[in-house]
């Protein structure tokens, strides 16, 4: 059997979508014995019948059905495959897949984007979110070409930039009562903890923080998603330890007490990559804007 040919199976297609020969025709622009030719060679390529014409109307047998099928996956390839020459030939630099947590995806990293955006309309950029393990796990399976990560990580297939540190602070809801200015462990003790995700670098922190002060919090309540952390607190379920830049906007911002940390506890924030990652100029302009998370603009 000899190979396919794009265009025999494209008017195939058309011939099946239109459901005669005459109208395929006209959407291909083409003759109608150009398009029965087509067909032909295609049938005699395969050496099975794939039309069968009944009245003037042309539908496709059993073999012709499991073909169109197939060749709908084809065309729809051969479309992405084109789509993405005339990428390359009208000045797309590449695509690029950035992983980070969800609160520097929510508080840190739309302006950067949105300027990245600006400069760069030939980079595709998408994102998601996920633990820094996760990102790891990507960054390793080629799944994602850069992480925004919270330290520490060891791993001897990453390479690590740090970018910046921020400081994590106390919120509690805002009908708690007196609290000191400064919170310590002890002063949490007894107190629900409220998390985003227990397998995460930034719970590992807070736990080892208030384990550090003698304080290992019970229950331990976890929540899908930072803003829902925040409205579980406010409601006077219990406490969270978050990075202050969350603090400054969302729900539950009137309803909620927050306070710095003694002894302090920082989030070291860094860019991770593949160390045998190929740098190609999107990646590299990608990487360039990232490096300004360090900034003030929070």
């Amino acid at each position: 059997m000899r190979d396919l040919n794009l265009d025999q199976l494209r008017a195939f297609l058309a011939v099946v979508e239109a459901g005669g020969f005459s109208a395929a025709a006209r959407r291909l622009n083409l003759s109608q014995p150009a398009v029965s030719v087509q067909i032909r060679e295609l049938e005699s390529r395969l050496g099975l019948r794939l039309i069968d014409r009944l009245g003037k109307r042309a539908h496709p047998t059993a073999a012709g059905a499991e073909l169109v099928e197939h060749g709908q996956g084809i065309m729809a390839a051969v479309e992405a495959a084109e789509s993405a020459m005339r990428r390359h030939r009208d000045g797309w630099l590449g695509r690029v897949r950035i992983g980070t947590g969800a609160a520097t995806l929510t508080y840190l990293l739309p302006p950067v984007l949105r300027d990245l955006r600006g400069a760069y309309p030939q980079i595709e950029v998408s994102v998601a979110t996920g633990t820094t393990d996760d990102m790891i796990d990507h960054l390793m399976a080629n799944r994602m070409d850069i992480g925004i990560v919270t330290l520490p990580v060891s791993h001897p297939g990453i390479e690590l930039t740090v970018i910046d540190t921020k400081q994590l602070v106390a919120i509690l809801p805002a009908a708690q009562g007196a609290l000191p200015p400064v919170l310590r462990p002890a002063d949490l003790e007894g107190l629900p903890l409220v998390i985003e995700h227990r397998g995460s670098n930034l719970t590992r922190l807070v736990l080892d923080w208030l384990a550090a002060g003698g304080v290992t919090p019970a229950p331990i309540l976890e929540y899908d998603g930072l803003e829902a952390v925040k409205a579980i607190v406010a409601a006077g379920l219990g406490y969270s330890i978050i990075q202050l830049e969350a603090t400054k906007d969302g729900v539950a911002r009137d309803q909620l007490v927050v306070r710095p940390l003694d002894p302090a506890l920082p989030r070291v924030i860094a860019l991770a990559r593949r160390r045998d990652k190929p740098v190609d100029r999107a990646l590299a302009i990608v990487t360039t804007a990232l490096m300004t998370l360090g900034g003030d603009r929070a």
